[in-house]
């Protein structure tokens, strides 16, 4: 069975979360151009994981893994869909962070880095606590 710790994992949530809204911030041009721009999508993904991961701290990280990105690809997709309602709640804080604004095909390559990301550092963890 796996045993993630979920004050470990809150600690981390909370991290990676702010890591991925300073990147969107101001502080931003700091950054290379590259880590600027695909940085948020890319810790977005990392901290969903995490969020995941901390509902269900049994759960095997490839389980964490999927759920990720399915909703992940499915905020990415609703970005699509454009009527006056959800674009509204789109440009409100924070409802705006987590569910975009516009679609684009790199910020599903960036989820896709931040999921795997998350999933290499979940199994190397899981892995050494069994032994």
């Amino acid at each position: 069975m796996i045993r993630r710790g979920r004050l470990t994992l809150l600690a981390l949530l909370v991290f990676t979360a702010s890591t991925a809204l300073v990147s969107r911030s101001h502080l931003a041009v700091f950054l290379p151009g590259f880590i600027s721009l695909y940085a948020g999508d890319t810790l977005w993904a990392s901290a969903l994981y995490v969020l995941l991961a901390l509902v269900r701290p049994s759960a095997p990280p490839f389980e964490v893994l999927i759920g990720t990105l399915v909703i992940s690809l499915a905020v990415e997709f609703s970005q699509l869909y454009q009527a006056p309602w959800i674009s509204n709640i789109r440009h409100t804080f924070p409802l705006g962070y987590v569910l975009g604004y516009g679609f684009k095909w790199s910020d599903i390559l960036c989820y896709s880095a931040g999921s795997l990301i998350a999933y290499a550092v979940d199994r190397i963890q899981t892995d050494r606590r069994r032994f």
